[in-house]
């Protein structure tokens, strides 16, 4: 019996990948773009130009999981690469842009839907939400398992940037109409759904899903890769923001609250690249606020070191892994209710609500102000991570799961671990 794990992107999937395997589980890892040593594409490979083969150089450079057999990994570029070409060459509106990149993620899973038909046959199916349907459909007539990952609340990430983008008058960014209905089809056709919080849980009961069909499943951070600073305080202050500059994360609200501060000292660093929304939001920041674009993750571990509090304003979240990441290296965090991710109010951070300059403002204020208070979050933060929140508590969560679905157990899944 083994597992199929399947994103066309990578990301956290490593993780999955990397829990199958440990439990000798693992069919195959099948992505667009990752580090095995073999030449992606090579039969077109010295056809591309030398800008898009030292772009695939830079991707292969962070596409990839020290503790992952390259040799259970399946690549499917093909589909990544031709998106990748025409959005660099090609002079195309963002809205065609977008429209490519959904046809890529298409043929990714037409391609990755023969891995499930041919023998040997896995037993069962992981894929991700966006990127799972044409995989799930052929599970589903060979009579495989399936397991649909759902790392976000892909509705209210519409509605909010439609909100945001009407209440400020600034560009949303544009989807093609099926995706909704995609996702809705692939929610309806797998056997279980894993979310990354309980806020994620409820939206899919809202949204109709059956109570039964859903797991909650936290995500992790590595704390041996985030450490926090030695030697304690800062002689200034700084604070970190890590995520895309745009509508949806709530800098519009962070950015005036900052402004507000006026912190003697005081340096807010936006870690992540901005879209058009974000580049006009960032027009009028202070000079006090630094946009740190195009960083890799390798350095996240030491900017998060340099910092003093970690702020993540998020109007709509899954379960950022950011903040996991931010609560590793040691930092208290001030979030909202619905990107809280494992922070407890009051503990290892302060969770303020939504679009509230004023509440957002002056939890960053006590911060500054309380030095004592702030490292004692910050190692409470740290604790509950080392505790309850590391990737290989998610990787071993993740194969009693796997076990139970692969040993015939139906629905619901029952939870053999409580969270701290």
């Amino acid at each position: 019996m083994s597992v199929l794990v399947l994103h066309p992107r990578g990301h956290f999937s490593y993780e999955a990948a990397v829990a199958a395997q440990e439990a000798g589980l693992l069919h195959r890892y099948v992505t667009a773009v990752y580090r095995t040593g073999r030449t992606p594409v090579p039969g077109l490979w010295h056809l591309l130009p030398r800008g898009m083969r030292d772009h695939v150089d830079r991707e292969l450079s962070r596409r990839w999981h020290p503790a992952l057999d390259p040799y259970l990994v399946t690549t499917r570029p093909a589909p990544h690469l031709l998106y990748q070409f025409a959005r660099r060459v090609l002079p195309l509106p963002r809205r065609a842009r977008v429209e490519l990149e959904w046809a890529s993620i298409r043929a990714f899973g037409r391609g990755s839907a023969c891995l499930v038909r041919g023998a040997p046959r896995p037993a069962l199916v992981h894929a991700y939400e966006g990127g799972a349907l044409e995989v799930l459909r052929a599970a589903r007539r060979a009579g495989v398992g399936t397991v649909l990952d759902v790392p976000s609340r892909h509705e209210d990430f519409v509605r909010v940037v439609e909100e945001e983008a009407g209440r400020w008058g600034l560009p949303a960014p544009a989807l093609p109409a099926g995706v909704q209905r995609r996702v809705d089809r692939e929610r309806a056709g797998a056997d279980v759904l894993l979310v990354p919080s309980q806020e994620t849980r409820e939206a899919l009961m809202g949204a109709g899903v059956p109570p039964d069909r859903i797991v909650v499943l936290p995500f992790g951070a590595d704390p041996d890769v985030f450490h926090p600073r030695a030697g304690g305080a800062s002689g200034g202050f700084r604070a970190v923001y890590v995520g895309h500059v745009n509508l949806r994360k709530g800098v519009r609200y962070l950015l005036e609250a900052w402004s507000r501060l006026a912190l003697p000292g005081g340096e807010l660093l936006l870690v992540g690249n901005a879209d058009a929304a974000g580049r006009a939001l960032l027009a009028g920041r202070p000079d006090s606020c630094r946009l740190v674009p195009n960083v890799p993750h390798r350095e996240l571990p030491g900017l998060l070191a340099s910092a003093d509090a970690f702020v993540f304003p998020s109007l709509a979240e899954g379960s950022p892994i950011a903040v996991y990441e931010a609560m590793a290296a040691g930092l208290p965090v001030v979030t909202t209710d619905g990107a809280r991710a494992a922070v407890r109010h009051g503990v290892d951070g302060i969770v303020v609500p939504a679009r509230n300059v004023e509440a957002l403002a002056d939890a960053v204020a006590f911060l500054h102000r309380n030095v004592e208070a702030r490292l004692r979050m910050g190692r409470e933060a740290r604790r509950r991570i080392e505790e309850g929140f590391t990737w290989r508590h998610y990787r071993v969560r993740l194969v009693s799961i796997y076990r139970h679905l692969l040993e015939g157990g139906g629905t619901p899944v029952p939870l053999r671990w409580n969270l701290p």
